[in-house]
């Protein structure tokens, strides 16, 4: 039988860095506020997913994940331009997104809900890789969160079919309103934060008097851990991360990024290199 994983406190990496990533995050979204803000939605697209052992080689998962964020990109732009004009440099009517990539990794011994499932497959996963129990089995899904402002699109239905004609496949995109009860500069920075959070922990679907929610369950193990961290670090290319970023805006609207990140970041695999 399988044992529990024994509690682990995260470092101040998991929940609070890449604070250069979020921050050039957070300077580019500001810029979306007093701007079409009926326009304004949060935009999640899954982009790949993968069935991995944390034993074996990473090198394969970050060239394959650095190749498909990259074409991401380039499609997202495609899609957007093909509804409506692009903007820039904060000088047209153009949209204007930005948002973060992130990896959920799912424990493939963990009951998954329909939703999680159909994510999975959604991208690739056959439904029988969900059979099996193994400490060191697990599923990565690399997805991006995007605060997105589609004023440049022809109408919302163009935006919202462009995009899944662009990402096929069961629950891999899904669109957002903004609360309600929050101002838009409090839903942005919402928004921003939960795109650049680099979660550590396990999540599950619990029931509650009002519905269902995700609630947090455990941290990682911290294997499970080194592994995510190793895959971002490979991804981002250090120094700030920048490669996680998605945005359409001209570059010289982004603020320099320092490479304090990338160095406690090895500095922890490092120290713990032995555990690894």
């Amino acid at each position: 039988m399988r044992q529990p994983f024994p509690v682990y406190a995260p470092s101040a990496w998991s929940n609070r860095d890449p604070k250069d990533l979020r921050a050039s995050a957070h300077d580019l979204s500001r810029k979306l506020v007093g701007r079409d803000e009926d326009h304004l939605c949060f935009l999640t697209v899954s982009i790949a997913a993968y069935e991995i052992d944390l034993q074996a080689d990473r090198s394969p998962i970050i060239t394959d994940t650095k190749t498909r964020l990259k074409q991401f990109k380039t499609d997202l732009l495609g899609a957007m331009k093909s509804i409506g004009s692009i903007d820039t440099k904060l000088s047209r009517d153009g949209s204007l997104w930005v948002g973060a990539c992130e990896i959920d990794l799912i424990d493939a011994s963990d009951y998954l809900s329909k939703a999680k499932q159909e994510m999975l497959t959604g991208c690739g996963i056959k439904d029988d890789s969900f059979l099996g129990d193994s400490p060191d089995r697990a599923f990565a899904l690399l997805h991006a969160h995007i605060v997105m402002n589609w004023r440049g699109a022809s109408s919302y239905y163009a935006f919202d079919k462009v995009l899944r004609e662009a990402f096929p496949g069961k629950r891999r995109v899904h669109i957002a309103k903004l609360y309600a009860d929050k101002t838009t500069a409090q839903n942005i920075t919402r928004m921003t934060d939960y795109a650049t959070k680099f979660r550590f922990s396990h999540t599950q679907i619990v029931e509650t008097e009002t519905g269902t929610k995700t609630s947090l369950t455990r941290d990682f193990h911290a294997s499970w851990e080194h592994w995510l961290k190793h895959i971002y670090l490979g991804i981002g290319g250090g120094e700030g991360f920048p490669d996680l970023l998605i945005a359409n805006m001209a570059p010289a609207e982004t603020r320099p990024v320092s490479r304090s990140t990338d160095t406690r970041l090895a500095a922890l695999i490092a120290k713990r290199k032995d555990g690894i």
